[in-house]
């Protein structure tokens, strides 16, 4: 059921985008080769930094920051999208559209955490 709802969402974006410049088939290629390892790597970084962030969120807190909650939710945003980074990255590697499904995903969820933390 959800993959339906995805696969509907990106049908309509996929309509937007007809309308962009088309891209040549050796950057295309690039794309799909270098995309996994360039996803990695950021999944690391978006782990990291949320981590790190979360351990600084009770020290806010403590410390009586406003801003605490921002940063609980811009840590948990950076948690999950960095995990659907690396759920993608096999698939990705295999070429398969799952891989950019999630990297999809990834991308809205840290859209919407940027978002609601105002940055």
């Amino acid at each position: 059921m959800a993959n339906i709802k995805t696969d509907n969402f990106i049908s309509t974006l996929e309509e937007w985008f007809k309308k962009g410049p088309v891209l040549s088939p050796r950057f295309k290629g690039g794309l799909v080769k270098y995309i996994p390892i360039i996803n990695l790597i950021f999944g690391v970084i978006f782990i990291l930094t949320g981590v790190t962030s979360l351990g600084f969120s009770p020290l806010a807190l403590i410390a009586g920051v406003r801003s605490s909650g921002i940063l609980l939710i811009g840590g948990l945003g950076l948690i999950i999208s960095g995990v659907l980074m690396f759920m993608a990255y096999s698939k990705l590697k295999a070429g398969k559209i799952e891989g950019w499904k999630l990297l999809f995903w990834s991308t809205i969820v840290s859209i919407v955490a940027t978002l609601l933390t105002g940055d």
